[in-house]
């Protein structure tokens, strides 16, 4: 009887013991003791968008995911040219390109989760960016108005005007033709319709300034009558100084055996000659009258060839790579050099700007420098380089001051649009090596030693549209780069 109850008093202790123990462990709701929440999914990523530039979003679920940082590469491209530079998807054609986001530990701790998109690219459609050319001053009366539209390739250019404020001028418009009743300012708004996309109109208002006496153009002086064989900079002095209008329009007459050609203010000729050239001012004797004077320009000197390029830069990393290079000899007529990628290998190379090199992946690219008449009237220099490309280390950190986060996507009519007389401030963050390079639009734009820090000021000569800033460091001798887009609106 005693050995019994001893047996029943240890079975007793088990079951209390075994009671406790289950009592402390997780229970069967879902959570943990360590805390961790898992991805479940990706959703809001954009499913489709234009050549160009995309920015890359989503939406971690559940909400309050352990991991939230999304990484996007490219899994196929499509036919598309795409390369990814963080959360910005570049693309050079139509298609359609497969995306991954992966969240890093988002399943569990070393356990990544992932999840592919597609993204349907349609190309063809060219936006407009801004307009120019139109006129800033007038008298009283009928004055013709006409502008540039910019890019000539745009997909819509038709302009259409009207009044914004008439101010004092008792200002009307009947098609393109302003007609005023008193002196003041008049601003008017030209409207391209489905300007900036299929919906979406471009607006653009210009100021004129109406004068109740018209100042005629009498002459135009001090334009350069000889030059050599390659670029010449077109320039003149408008006579009287306070003639109303004074802005020149350049074109060939009679190219002679130069071959000469006019973009802007830039004449180029190919060989030794005679050109005639004509200069117009819009309005320039009165409203609705041009003025024009022709001139001779005698072009000589042989063509001096390119001997050689070098500094073009031999290695970094899978992204994007500035390319330049040296042209030599320092003489030689011509020495812009057109990129271009002849074998991408495993990179998945293109060119975007004819500067920037973009890459999806490690592996050796094979580039191409073109110098049109580099050797000769009608024949090209061109050398080959072949660039080394590496996975990148680390990635860049940049700050934008005045901006909600370093991807917003900046459109017209937000608190995000950069106007005259706005300054964007943009600094790098990092333990990088001393010197920096900027880039606005492809263009150099400074660097140094420890600039790791650039203002943007908008002023009226930056034109309304979409503009680029790119800063290239260097760490361990390796290039990174980093851009912001951002829009300048009237």
């Amino acid at each position: 009887m005693k050995k019994s109850i001893k047996i029943f008093g240890i079975i007793a202790f088990i079951a209390i013991i075994g009671f406790l123990s289950t009592g402390c462990e997780t229970d069967g709701g879902g959570g943990s003791s360590s805390g961790f929440t898992a991805v479940t999914s990706i959703t809001g990523v954009p499913t489709t968008g234009e050549v160009g530039i995309l920015i890359l979003t989503g939406t971690i679920n559940p909400g309050n995911a352990t991991n939230k940082n999304i990484v996007w590469t490219v899994v196929s491209q499509g036919g598309t040219g795409a390369a990814i530079d963080g959360s910005t998807l570049i693309t050079t054609a139509a298609g359609t390109v497969a995306v991954r986001a992966t969240v890093t530990d988002g399943q569990s701790a070393g356990t990544d989760y992932s999840q592919d998109f597609a993204v349907v690219i349609s190309g063809g459609f060219i936006p407009v960016t801004f307009i120019t050319g139109v006129p800033t001053a007038g008298t009283t009366g009928a004055l013709t108005l006409a502008g540039t539209v910019n890019p000539s390739s745009a997909t819509n250019k038709l302009i259409v005007w009207s009044v914004a404020d008439a101010g004092t001028t008792g200002a009307s418009i009947s098609g393109n033709t302003l007609t005023t009743t008193a002196e003041g300012t008049v601003t008017v708004s030209a409207t391209i319709a489905d300007g900036l996309a299929a919906g979406t109109d471009y607006t653009q208002n210009f100021d004129i300034v109406i004068s109740g006496s018209f100042v005629p153009v009498t002459s135009i002086t001090d334009v350069p009558t000889t030059g050599p064989v390659g670029h010449l900079t077109l320039s003149g002095t408008v006579n009287p100084a306070g003639a109303t209008n004074k802005t020149i329009e350049w074109s060939v007459i009679n190219a002679g055996a130069t071959a000469a050609t006019v973009n802007g203010s830039t004449l180029t000729t190919t060989a030794a000659g005679t050109v005639t050239l004509m200069a117009k001012i819009a309005n320039g004797l009165a409203g609705g009258t041009d003025y024009t004077q022709n001139f001779d320009i005698i072009i000589s000197g042989d063509l001096i060839p390119v001997t050689s390029i070098t500094d073009v830069p031999l290695n970094g990393t899978v992204g994007i790579l500035v390319l330049s290079g040296t042209v030599n000899q320092n003489d030689a007529s011509n020495k812009n050099i057109v990129w271009s990628v002849i074998d991408g290998g495993t990179t998945g190379a293109v060119i975007v700007g004819n500067t920037l090199l973009v890459t999806t992946a490690a592996g050796t690219v094979k580039v191409m420098a073109t110098i049109a008449n580099g050797l000769a009237y009608g024949s090209a220099y061109t050398q080959s380089f072949d660039i080394s490309i590496s996975e990148s280390s680390s990635a860049l950190s940049v700050t934008f001051s005045g901006f909600n986060d370093e991807t917003i996507n900046l459109t017209m009519n937000t608190n995000n649009d950069l106007r005259e007389g706005d300054v964007l401030t943009v600094s790098v963050i990092g333990a990088y090596d001393r010197y920096y390079d900027w880039f606005l639009d492809g263009n150099p734009n400074g660097g140094g030693d420890y600039y790791n820090s650039r203002e943007v000021h908008i002023d009226e000569y930056m034109y309304i549209g979409f503009h680029t800033l790119m800063v290239v460091v260097t760490k361990g001798g390796v290039p990174y780069s980093k851009e912001v887009t951002f829009r300048v609106v009237r």
